[in-house]
């Protein structure tokens, strides 16, 4: 995919029946909005590609508390690092989400190398190819609820959300970001890599596989690769 031309993005929010069935899904099956989100991208990603060894980037603000004076540091420090999954297609759900919540638990664990340069982990691991080509954000920064509005009406982006910043920075043709209050499912795309209506359809698809998985937590992961 080209990694040029002008930006674009779309955006459609969960319906409130299935925003309130995930915050049910979460309580029962003990496991975060965000391991349920970012699950079905990794699904959609490995339905799309017929792949079941999958690589999702994950985006991390690279301000870690543990660095000394990180809070009078001034611009971006953001960074994206690969997450890479196993799709068996005989796992049943809810067993494959909580492996997924316990590997995001070791990477806020494993923050002392959030800001490993992609370059390095390339070369590691003996290839210059890039190691994915959509990167996800959860937006969990603290938000005034009273600016909700005002904030829609501006069309507000939190500064560490410009995606032409993000995705020239990464040269990735695709950017997913989920914003928790809504929910809300965003997509951010270099147009000379993605037709409109292919990004239409791709929003549609993950708000679907997220309502299909919230029906059965124990169904196998075939069920929902479309084998």
């Amino acid at each position: 995919a080209t990694c040029n031309g002008p930006f674009a993005k779309q955006r459609s929010p969960l319906p409130p029946a299935s925003a309130q069935e995930l915050e049910r899904f979460t309580r029962a099956c003990r496991v975060t909005s965000n391991t349920v989100i970012q699950g079905a991208w990794f699904l959609l990603l490995g339905r799309y590609t017929g792949q079941r060894d999958v690589v999702l980037g994950v985006m991390s603000s690279g301000r870690s508390t543990e660095l000394l004076d990180i809070e009078t540091v001034v611009g971006v420090c953001i960074n994206a690092l690969p997450v890479r999954t196993t799709l068996n297609p005989d796992e049943p759900l809810l067993q494959w989400l909580q492996w997924l919540q316990r590997l995001q638990k070791q990477q806020v664990d494993l923050r002392e190398l959030e800001h490993t340069p992609m370059a390095a982990i390339q070369r590691w691991q003996g290839t210059d190819r890039p190691l994915f080509e959509s990167m996800m954000v959860f937006e969990n920064y603290p938000w005034d609820g009273s600016l909700a509005d005002l904030a829609d009406r501006m069309d507000f982006e939190h500064p560490l959300s410009q995606p032409d910043y993000q995705l020239a920075q990464f040269a990735l043709p695709l950017r997913v970001e989920v914003e928790p209050r809504t929910p809300l499912l965003i997509m951010h795309y270099y147009q000379d890599s993605f037709a409109d209506e292919t990004i239409t359809a791709m929003i549609t698809d993950w708000a679907d596989t997220i309502e299909r998985m919230l029906g059965d937590p124990y169904q196998p992961l075939a069920t929902l690769l479309g084998e």
